[in-house]
């Protein structure tokens, strides 16, 4: 037996075994029977290598996961480090778990936003969250208007415990007001796995969408980003995004 062969028995992300599925092996060779321009993308998808597959495919999900827009990109790894490096801005605040996945870390190294404006909290501790947003609420550039950004997972896969996610809420809206916040929520490892048909934890608790009623948005929830990749539950590579 060869060490890929003992390493693929002995750990595994592959949830719900997926990728050892014959209907959805079937499934796959019919779909590339039935596409004779998959293969090649022409290009980066922001200049040549968009299709109508792409667009079709983040409709889908938007629908599915309950949310006005969705955004396909080649990993979770490289969806967190978008976003994190290019939506905060310099007069915004990153609050995040200190055992937030690394991808985020990347992401906020490369953002605009001061290493003083990025502060963690003590992992899935609301206390310590309530201490940090009241930090930044009573401080001088705490008042200034800019987003307060809270980066969490839903369920985190190294010790496999869960975010208190009503709790960090409760909190959040009790110290930054609705339109100054944006919950980002990472649901690599509850993708496929919790909530009505695998859409994760924020959707089983009724916090996706968004407010209002744009787009697919439920316009109760309170959870403004979620990350899904495609890499464990789902059994393939990539990721999305879904914001409200």
């Amino acid at each position: 037996m060869s060490r890929r062969d003992v390493t693929d028995k002995q750990s595994s992300n592959d949830y719900l075994s997926l990728t050892t599925s014959p209907a959805v092996r079937q499934a796959y060779f019919d779909r590339l029977a039935a596409s004779p321009s998959i293969f090649g993308s022409t290009g980066s998808r922001l200049l040549s290598g968009s299709t109508s597959t792409h667009s079709a495919l983040e409709r889908r999900f938007a629908t599915f996961f309950s949310s006005p827009a969705a955004l396909l990109f080649n990993s979770g790894w490289d969806a967190n480090v978008s976003f994190f490096a290019t939506i905060p801005q310099p007069r915004d605040w990153v609050v995040y778990d200190e055992l937030v996945h690394a991808s985020v870390h990347s992401g906020l190294r490369a953002s605009r936003v001061p290493a003083a404006q990025r502060v963690s909290f003590k992992h899935n501790d609301v206390a310590s969250l309530r201490d940090v947003l009241r930090r930044i609420r009573d401080s001088p550039s705490g008042s200034e208007g800019g987003i307060v950004f809270l980066a969490v997972e839903s369920l985190y896969s190294m010790d496999g415990d869960m975010a208190p996610l009503p709790g960090i809420l409760d909190v959040v809206d009790d110290y930054v007001p609705r339109e100054r916040q944006c919950v980002v929520v990472d649901e690599a490892h509850s993708t496929g796995v919790y909530g009505e048909s695998g859409r994760g934890v924020v959707h089983a608790l009724g916090e996706a969408g968004g407010w209002g009623d744009e787009g697919n948005g439920e316009g109760k929830g309170r959870v403004g980003v979620r990350l899904m990749t495609f890499g464990k539950a789902i059994g393939c590579s990539g990721g999305e995004s879904s914001r409200r």
